[in-house]
């Protein structure tokens, strides 16, 4: 608890001890706004208290968490020529060499949407959805490291959700083996 909690519910306290034996204070109206002014101050500084805001306030805090989230592998485990990715109780390999391309998709789900990226390799076409998959964030990283990703490529939330609704589906391609090499 930070000094200035302790100070402010110390002083309502002793303004509500204050009212109590200088009974009425002024009016009786008077002594219990007093004590209902205190009382609130008191109930709204525990309710602060033991709901903590986990939001980073300074930049440092907001780095620290940033570099936490992207320490996770979550699903994917990474080796020097490709990764692990763990899904439904199986473990695939896929090597950075076998990428044919990479695609960013939205699809509109009713009032919201979801995103991810599609990689596609000669054999297969693998949907990573960047909700449901812990280590997202790393593995934009790692395929930033081990691909040449288009420049211009970032994770993009901000994007319109009109344009996903009016089409179902956006979808940006952001590796093409033969484009960007």
């Amino acid at each position: 608890m930070k000094n200035s909690t302790k100070i402010l519910i110390f002083i309502c306290c002793a303004i509500i001890g204050l009212v109590y034996f200088n009974y009425p204070v002024q009016s009786k109206n008077l002594s219990f706004f007093i004590v209902f002014i205190c009382l609130a101050v008191i109930v709204l500084t525990i309710v602060k208290l033991t709901n903590k805001d986990e939001t980073p306030t300074t930049y440092e805090e907001a780095e620290k968490e940033m570099d936490k989230i992207y320490e996770i592998d979550g699903i994917f485990r990474y080796v020097n020529d490709g990764f692990y990715l763990t899904r439904n109780n199986s473990m695939e390999y896929i090597k950075w060499t076998e990428i044919i391309e990479i695609n960013q998709f939205y699809v509109s789900m009713g009032r919201g949407f979801q995103g991810g990226l599609e990689i596609v390799t000669a054999e297969k076409s693998i949907e990573i959805n960047s909700n449901n998959s812990p280590g997202f964030a790393k593995f934009t990283l790692e395929i930033n490291n081990n691909l040449d990703i288009d420049p211009s490529w970032t994770v993009d939330y901000t994007i319109d959700a009109q344009q996903i609704v009016k089409a179902g589906l956006f979808k940006n391609r952001i590796y093409s083996k033969n484009s960007f090499s």
